[in-house]
């Protein structure tokens, strides 16, 4: 990769993080955003339990079909299910970006990276309570915060 290519992929990084630290994700009537300081968590990360946010629309952060994102969605569900843990149907994002998502409770850290990278995702979310991830897949690596509710 030459110094051009690398620039425009940071770039593009930037891009992402910024789109991902901006964003609601959660549920319809419970939303919550990434936040270097501790407000009031999600009801699901009140516990200690730890619990991963998990789509697969948009792939590699680029806009999809919505016959399409249903599609790799309910394939995602089938695995999650096929996987034994207990899930909630919420929604990332809003407006054209806004996506189907699935907060799976109970969730390692591999299952998390393991359905991101199945469906092309660039992060997925992993929390422990109130503390959560943006995991990026690639490469592997992690930036933390807090799931502070709105």
């Amino acid at each position: 990769m030459d110094t051009v290519e690398r620039r425009e992929a940071q770039r593009q990084r930037d891009r992402l993080r910024s789109a991902f630290t901006a964003a609601e994700y959660g549920l319809t009537d419970e939303r919550f955003r990434l936040s270097c300081t501790r407000g009031t968590s999600p009801s699901w990360a009140t516990t200690g339990l730890a619990w991963a946010t998990v789509t697969a629309w948009n792939p590699e952060g680029k806009m999809c079909s919505r016959p399409a994102n249903q599609q790799r969605q309910a394939a995602l569900k089938t695995s999650v299910i096929q996987r034994g843990l207990p899930f909630l149907e919420g929604v990332n994002g809003s407006g054209e970006w806004q996506e189907d998502t699935l907060i799976v409770l109970g969730a390692r850290l591999s299952d998390a990276v393991n359905w991101g990278q199945q469906t092309g995702q660039v992060a997925v979310l992993y929390g422990l309570g109130a503390r959560v991830a943006l995991v990026w897949i690639k490469p592997l690596k992690a930036e933390r915060f807090w799931a502070a509710r709105l």
